[in-house]
């Protein structure tokens, strides 16, 4: 393929866009300078320094994101745009939004910031995109679990309607936008079309939205270059009953090109569905002209206009994502043997292969069986694409109509629902811990097979996958608590035993894999003997239920009892699972350590903290004691009918996350422990962990790590008893 004049500009455009971005601006006599001197130079190095140069002015000259340095104290007053549909949790409304203006103790700053808006009001926000606000800004959860660690993402937080104003026209996208989200809650076909054509996948079943994910279909959800690139050939459909050939030429290709541009219009700007809509305007301009698309020349070119367009995209992950697998498709098309199977596993590879620079670092899942499902699961999913489009025009137009269609949509969803049913193993997911250069260096080498013959391309994504299950557990038993914010996850680990302890949780989301198995796969593990759940609050719970849809989990050990409407009921009845009840007096083993269950007695009922199971660990003459949620009045049954040596302790992990329920002075006098962990969330709004709870840990002189200070503590004990602790998430 012939390169195109404008490959060289716009690749300089971009390097000059990424280094503007990663950097503070310049004096403008800087990029201005290297202007001139690429007109001097001439030839392709001058271009290449004049067209960086601009690269570099484009961004530095736009305004800024929301300023670091704003006090997160004190209130903000805030004027920005919508870029979203509202959405409803737990506690509050919330939308992507853009905010224009920003003033704080009478400083106004024009800025570009992207964050998300949280309102909290019972009634839904009216239609109006534009808004004035007075909330507090601040960041999201960050988790330190080692590694590189991100800070969270931007949010501005209004505590009311009294506080948030609307103005301008009602978003005509509302209307489309709203459409079946009630009765998405109850049908996975409408949640699976809303997906597929609005981007929004919230009312899909959680477990189904996990198998997406861990089977390597997770693409299909985020709307992309397929979706544009079907939704084209729909208008392209149409086109052809309005235009020929003939009579107007390029008349057929403009159809399908307002299709694209109405597309991106109605689910905002997004990285993938901005440059799938670019390139393919493109596309049909060179089509109109009689001559070829090049999408190889395209691509840097559609980069470049993005990066300069909105520079904020460079730093999201779904920037990458896109450019490199359209990279890697296009790359791959045209190599290899022509027939349509053998296409398909190239291409499938190769996205692969180009995207996991950015995919391992930021998911650590590979998903060998990938290959396999995306040959079905693509063209399955263009056909309920097209389902999808028939529901949300009968929608719009005629409401009462739209129940239809959802048979056959329901029908579109049950092939997925029987995939993601199967129980985790490794020809599914393998948590994987690759950096950013280990990856980088992998698809080099995958790409250099492939030079030789496609036919390697596969067996270098299994191989890579694969590897990682060959590896060795540390020789030392461990136990490290992970920060999962306000929650609790303890591992138990000795070589390849592992065994993990409540494992955090959110009301929404998918705690488990974006949290848990980034934390497990840099400490190495990529499957569990066991889970233990110590209660079943969301907070313990929620994310070992999430696991189950990314890592082999033998068995579920806790107490009976709990009630049947709780998050262990998603454990009990998990695919493959094994339940082993767990009673006080009950002994397991994990590799070297010894574990006993001390709380709750056999045979009690009914729910609350008090009910949480309490365990003994012990290995090469070290003790911990695994406390749960216990309160006070669970501590005091636990005293009155346990050996007192099996309740001293050398470490003890506060429970409750340090709330002064708990850790009464005669407890703490009974375990005599030389440390203590603390398990809660930056900031948390329960005030955890309390200071009459520390003070009376610093007054026996146990020495105290909390993951919200320190991020994920490690504790290692040797074979002759040695304790040793680090903190690989600090400083926080």
């Amino acid at each position: 393929m012939a390169r195109g004049p404008l490959v060289i500009p716009s690749l300089a455009v971009l390097v000059g866009a990424i280094l503007a971005s990663r950097t503070p601006p310049a004096p403008p006599f800087l990029p201005t300078g290297l202007v001139a001197a690429g007109v001097a130079l001439g030839g392709p190095l001058g271009r290449a320094v004049g067209f960086g140069a601009l690269g570099l002015l484009a961004v530095w000259t736009r305004p800024p994101g929301a300023p670091e340095h704003l006090d997160r104290d004190l209130a903000v007053s805030a004027e920005g745009v919508c870029l979203g549909p509202w959405q409803r949790d737990a506690y509050a409304w919330s939308c992507r939004a853009r905010l224009l203006r920003l003033s704080q103790g009478g400083s106004v700053r024009i800025v570009r910031a992207r964050v998300w808006l949280s309102l909290g009001a019972e009634e839904r926000p009216p239609p109006q995109r534009r808004f004035v606000a007075r909330g507090y800004l601040d960041r999201g959860p960050s988790f330190h679990n080692g590694g590189v660690q991100r800070a969270g993402s931007l949010r501005l937080r209004v505590k009311s309607r009294r506080l948030i104003s609307f103005s301008g026209a009602a978003d005509w996208r509302r209307t489309v936008l709203a459409a079946g989200r009630e009765r998405a809650q109850r049908s996975d076909g409408i949640a699976l079309a809303r997906a597929l054509v609005l981007g929004d996948a919230r009312g899909l079943d959680a477990g189904l939205l996990q198998s997406f994910r861990r089977l390597g279909l997770g693409h299909l959800l985020a709307l992309s270059g397929l979706h544009v690139g079907i939704l084209a050939g729909l208008a392209l459909w149409v086109g052809r009953a309005v235009f020929s050939r003939s009579r107007v030429a390029g008349g057929l290709f403009l159809f399908p090109a307002l299709g694209a541009v109405a597309f991106l219009a109605l689910v905002g700007p997004r990285p993938a569905v901005a440059r799938a809509v670019l390139m393919a305007l493109l596309g049909y301009a060179a089509l109109a002209r009689g001559g070829r698309p090049q999408a190889l020349n395209a691509l840097p070119v559609v980069l470049a206009i993005l990066a300069v367009w909105e520079p904020e995209f460079l730093s999201e992950i779904g920037f990458w994502l896109t450019a490199s697998a359209t990279a890697g498709i296009v790359w791959a098309a045209g190599r290899g043997p022509g027939g349509a199977l053998a296409t398909a596993v190239r291409v499938s590879c190769a996205a692969q292969l180009f995207t996991l620079p950015w995919s391992a670092p930021a998911f650590h899942l590979l998903s060998p069986a990938a290959i396999a499902h995306n040959l079905w699961a693509v063209p399955w999913t263009a056909f309920v694409l097209v389902l999808s489009c028939l529901w949300l025009a009968v929608t719009v137009v005629r409401p009462a109509s739209s129940g239809l269609c959802e048979p056959l949509l329901e029908m579109g969803v049950a092939p997925f629902r029987w995939v993601g049913a199967l129980r985790s193993g490794p020809w599914a997911s393998i948590a994987v811990s690759l950096g950013r250069g280990e990856a980088a260096l992998v698809a080099i080498l995958g790409a250099a097979a492939f030079r030789r013959s496609w036919l390697a391309l596969p067996a270098v994504v299994l191989l890579v996958g694969f590897a990682g299950l060959a590896s060795r557990g540390p020789s030392d038993a461990e136990l490290v608590m992970l920060d999962v914010g306000q929650g609790e996850a303890i591992l138990v680990r000795d070589g390849r035993s592992a065994v993990l302890v409540d494992g955090g949780g959110w009301s929404s989301g998918d705690f488990g894999g974006r949290v848990l198995v980034p934390a497990l796969a840099r400490l190495g593990v990529r499957a569990l003997d066991a889970v233990v759940l110590t209660h079943p609050d969301l907070d313990h719970c929620g994310g070992l239920a999430d696991l189950l849809a990314y890592m082999p989990i033998d068995e579920l050990w806790s107490a009976p009892g709990w009630p049947a409407e709780s998050c262990a009921l998603r454990l009990v009845t998990g695919p493959g699972i094994r339940w082993r009840p767990l009673w006080s007096g009950a002994r397991r083993s994990v590799g070297r350590w010894s574990v006993i269950a001390l709380h709750p007695p056999a045979g009690s009922r009914g729910g609350g903290n008090d009910r949480s199971v309490v365990l003994r660990v012990s290995v090469h003459g070290f003790s911990g004691l695994l406390t749960g949620d216990l309160e006070a009045a669970g501590e005091r049954r636990l005293l009155a009918v346990t050996p007192p040596r099996l309740v001293r302790a050398d470490l003890l992990k506060v429970a409750h996350h340090g709330s002064r329920s708990s850790t009464s002075p005669r407890f703490l006098a009974a375990v005599a422990p030389r440390m203590a962990w603390v398990s809660a969330g930056r900031a948390n709004r329960f005030g955890h962990p309390h200071d009459s709870v520390l003070e009376r840990l610093e007054a026996h002189g146990a020495r105290v790590s909390r993951t919200d200070r320190d991020g994920l503590v490690h504790l290692r004990i040797d074979a002759d008893g040695g304790a040793h602790l680090s903190f690989p998430g600090a400083p926080k």
